[in-house]
């Protein structure tokens, strides 16, 4: 549930949006068939800019730093149907009338809540597809959650270089030797990502989300957690139509290591 991407996208084919809550929100392509972002645990607008360049021409993307992350404020309220709203209606304000979800990683919350309140607004929801999908958390982030001593673990891995560096090492085989996973953590505030940490903690099963509109497509890796081919099998169940595809040797981080395979299963 990490992510390696710096905090903030520098493309020079990128633009901003103007939104509700002042939420940052970036562009990037001006094609027909838009798609909407939304990073994981501790992520960014940044963590989608790998994708770009190998999106079809009628292919837009859009990207939000969640609240709290990045150029973002915080929420109004930590509740996942809050920050839904706070991303719909920045929908809504640009005029969006149809589009298709991205999540990664822990943004499979996001992109369930943001499709289902969509919905309800009368924008059109064409697919959803999840990257590396996380529906619960697991127990080695769960003991950060303790009461009293949760902070302090979680201060040690996240919060200190030296931690940064064991967690980083720990995680080896889940990412390409290239890619440090706590590089986020080094330049963001610590809570915000706790807060998230919380939140994710108290949300419903995912069996709830069995009417979430649009096609469903599920990216995982080859070396991924434990986890995530459990959620993984969770959705199956789920959502009988959906379609699964494993990417071959790569990390928790296709978008960073193997963006042109996330593209081609993507639409």
């Amino acid at each position: 549930m990490t992510t390696a991407t710096p905090r903030t996208d520098t493309s020079p084919n990128a633009t901003s949006w103007q939104t509700p809550h002042g939420l940052r929100a970036v562009q990037w392509g001006d094609g027909e068939r838009l798609v909407v972002g939304f990073h994981g645990w501790n992520g960014s607008t940044a963590t989608f800019a790998p994708l770009v360049e190998h999106l079809p021409d009628d292919v837009s993307l859009l990207a939000f730093d969640l609240p709290g992350y990045g150029e973002s404020p915080e929420p109004e309220a930590w509740s996942m149907p809050s920050i839904a709203e706070m991303l719909v209606d920045a929908l809504e304000s640009n005029a969006i009338e149809a589009c298709s979800l991205l999540g990664n990683c822990s943004g499979t919350a996001t992109t369930l809540f943001v499709a289902r309140e969509a919905e309800r607004r009368g924008i059109e929801i064409d697919r959803c597809a999840l990257i590396e999908p996380f529906s619960y958390v697991p127990w080695y982030l769960r003991l950060l959650l303790m009461p009293f001593v949760g902070w302090g673990f979680y201060w040690l891995a996240f919060g200190t270089g030296i931690g940064r560096s064991i967690t980083d090492a720990f995680l080896a085989d889940k990412r390409d030797d290239s890619i440090d996973l706590m590089a986020a953590f080094a330049e963001s505030p610590l809570h915000v990502p706790y807060r998230y940490l919380e939140l994710f903690d108290s949300l419903p099963d995912p069996e709830t989300f069995g009417d979430v509109p649009g096609d469903k497509v599920v990216m995982q890796t080859e070396h991924t957690f434990r986890a995530v081919r459990r959620s993984v099998e969770r959705f199956r169940r789920i959502w009988s139509e959906l379609e699964v595809h494993e990417l071959p040797s790569t990390g928790h981080l296709p978008l960073e290591e193997r963006p042109e395979a996330v593209a081609g299963h993507l639409l």
